[in-house]
């Protein structure tokens, strides 16, 4: 926690977002280690779609290709496809719409038994973010996805997700 605390911030001139972490893998001569900085290894990112609508769920699949920290496990077009594949894949992250037939994205969360997934509304509608904040989101998107917002709200998952690199 430290760790991502003290990292919180901190650019790496001509790095591309979500590459805070990406930079470090590899090691060898030259890298960060030889700087005296620490090491950190990055974990892939179960993450799944939940979107009523198909086109808005392939158009999030692509804005994901530029991260390849992120690995989409699965796609549901309503809460309760949702509740069941979250239960069948444990995903780390959540990309969730607000408004669906049968459920809303808060009744999902609602129903969900810990551990919560972090969750990311990607929605229409802008009267729900005070509401998506009181339920922990860590971020709260509009349609269309604007790609630089989503690259932000990655990097912020991916500083809490750091681990540092065994020492030993």
């Amino acid at each position: 926690v430290a760790a991502a605390a003290a990292l919180r911030g901190r650019r790496v001139p001509g790095s591309e977002p979500g590459d805070l972490f990406r930079r470090h893998l590899g090691g060898g001569a030259g890298d960060d280690t030889d700087q005296g900085r620490r090491t950190f290894q990055q974990t892939l990112m179960k993450a799944i779609i939940v979107d009523d609508e198909r086109p808005a769920r392939a158009e999030q699949r692509t804005l994901l290709e530029e991260f390849p920290s992120i690995e989409i496990c699965g796609e549901a077009e309503n809460a309760s496809a949702a509740a069941a594949l979250i239960g069948e894949v444990n995903p780390d992250l959540v990309f969730l719409d607000i408004q669906m037939p049968g459920k809303t994205g808060f009744e999902l969360l609602e129903e969900l038994s810990p551990p919560i997934p972090n969750v990311i509304f990607t929605t229409a509608y802008d009267e729900y973010a005070v509401q998506a904040f009181e339920v922990n989101a860590l971020d709260y998107l509009m349609k269309p996805v604007n790609p630089k917002r989503l690259a932000a709200a990655i990097e912020r998952l991916e500083e809490r997700q750091v681990v540092p690199a065994d020492s030993g």
